[in-house]
């Protein structure tokens, strides 16, 4: 854990903003630390009746404008959190950028490299604090265990942006080979380490359509994906064959702007498709269905207050869990969530944002099945405690 107090401090007696090393050259960074308390279950580490601070997130990009219509951007993050394989520093993206048309009604980009992918209102910008309502995101749609095969890929983005006098279209769309660290997916289907690896063999599609009306005051997007897994097993694997995992989840969003409250919902449906994993492990195409609804209020300047609730379904067809996971000597409750959360966020300075959040749940199909290996024992009900800090410049 990053010793906070000194960099509070740094930050209390200098404004920082983002450094203009020159003209075309600029840097930016931001720095996240978390703490967290259950009641039941652990995330982020041992957090079950303790104290876990395995949320630390730090970020540094660049920008660097070319020439006129040609720019660079590339930006890595320090990720500890919990026991996940993703922990470390990752390259989170690296953008060749070109602006193939500029005009007052459009504009149009060629995007090559290591490129976010636009799903849903947050992903994009999901490890960025400033940027996200609270600190853990929708995990029916924004699923934590998933993160790495979602949150970008290498090849390209086409991106066009319409204008006129009060509604902007926004369409972008991703092809390319998405990350490989998997072992968290790996585990949430198989239920525990295997003898083998799931890993990208071919490019993802993923595309977006976004509809903005009054500068933002409504918002409406619709997001696409079609992402395979390949398992590779090892010789000393008698139980499983080399099949595959196909996910195409459809991201439907709303969003309604004022000044002091916001009004935000969204609704997720994939079909997924589990086959050629051989007798122990039967062909199955569950869908997975969630959504949330979320209401945030600036009640006092620089606080905000936020209620949400959020379902999520693994396999829609078995809302308890039963079919799926009992059967197979699971406990029911790892087939839904259901949660309710109670956020606060203060943003003491331009820089410097302090939030906490409380949460109620039922089920546990989101948690991280590496900080909850096969022997500890899940519970059906539990609350969660979230603390964060959070600068940038």
């Amino acid at each position: 854990m990053i010793n906070f107090l000194s960099i509070l401090l740094l930050f209390a007696i200098s404004p920082l903003y983002a450094i203009e090393i020159s003209n075309n050259l600029q840097l930016q960074g931001f720095l996240s630390q978390g703490a967290f308390h259950t009641t039941a279950n652990n995330v982020y580490g041992k957090s079950h009746n303790a104290i876990s601070t395995q949320l630390t997130e730090i970020g540094l990009n660049l920008n660097y404008q070319i020439i006129d219509r040609l720019a660079f951007n590339i930006q890595g993050i320090f990720r500890d959190a919990g026991n996940s394989q993703d922990n470390g520093l990752n390259l989170d993206y690296a953008v060749l950028d070109v602006n193939l048309h500029q005009s007052d009604k459009m504009d149009s980009y060629f995007r090559l490299g290591r490129v976010k992918n636009p799903l849903g209102l947050y992903n994009e910008t999901r490890d960025v604090a400033f940027t996200t309502p609270t600190i853990f995101l929708p995990s029916g749609v924004y699923f934590d265990r998933s993160r790495r095969i979602y949150l970008s890929s290498d090849g390209i983005q086409i991106l066009n942006h319409l204008y006129n006098e009060n509604t902007t279209w926004l369409f972008k769309i991703n092809y390319g080979l998405p990350q490989n660290d998997n072992e968290e997916i790996e585990q949430s289907i198989f239920g525990q380490p295997t003898d083998g690896n799931l890993y990208r063999q071919e490019p993802a599609l993923i595309a977006q359509l976004r509809y903005e009306y009054n500068a933002g005051q409504y918002i409406a997007a619709i997001s696409y994906a079609n992402v395979s897994l390949y398992y590779n097993k090892k010789p000393s694997n008698l139980f499983l064959e080399e099949g595959s995992v196909q996910f195409k989840p459809w991201i439907f969003s709303l969003q309604y702007n004022q000044d002091k409250l916001s009004l935000t919902g969204e609704y997720y449906y994939s079909p997924n498709v589990f086959k050629n994993f051989g007798r122990f492990f039967p062909d199955t195409s569950p869908t997975t269905e969630s959504w949330y609804l979320q209401a945030s209020y600036l009640f006092y300047p620089d606080w905000k207050a936020l209620l949400r609730y959020d379902l999520n379904f693994l396999d829609k067809s078995d809302r308890n869990g039963k079919k799926s996971f009992t059967s197979i000597g699971q406990a029911a409750h790892k087939g839904y969530s259901k949660d309710w959360t109670f956020a606060l966020r203060w943003d003491i300075s331009s820089q410097i944002m302090l939030r906490t959040e409380y949460h109620i749940i039922e089920g546990t199909s989101w948690i991280s099945n590496i900080d909850n290996p096969p022997g500890i024992k899940t519970e059906k009900f539990w609350e969660l405690f979230a603390l964060q800090l959070s600068l940038r410049f």
